[in-house]
């Protein structure tokens, strides 16, 4: 697991889950460590359709964007 930024309460991270069957690139949002939701990396929307990016967030989530899909690669990709 790769905490890739923080804001105010919120973290954003990237898991190593290899061996888990994920079709598309996410990562995580938490606040002060409970799960918030779980963004695709390339729209940044969430996955889950009763969730929403807190607000705020995204335009940090676009700066970051390149960040968490190159630790995706590295964590997830295929070797």
């Amino acid at each position: 697991m790769t905490r890739i930024f923080n804001q105010g309460n919120f973290s954003v991270y990237v898991y190593d889950e290899r061996g888990v069957p994920h079709h598309s690139p996410h990562a995580h949002i938490k606040e002060r460590g409970r799960q918030i939701c779980t963004i695709h990396l390339v729209t940044l929307e969430p996955l889950q359709p009763n969730k929403q990016v807190p607000r705020g967030l995204l335009p940090d989530l676009e700066a970051h964007q390149e960040e968490m899909l190159e630790e995706w690669e590295r964590l997830n990709g295929d070797d």
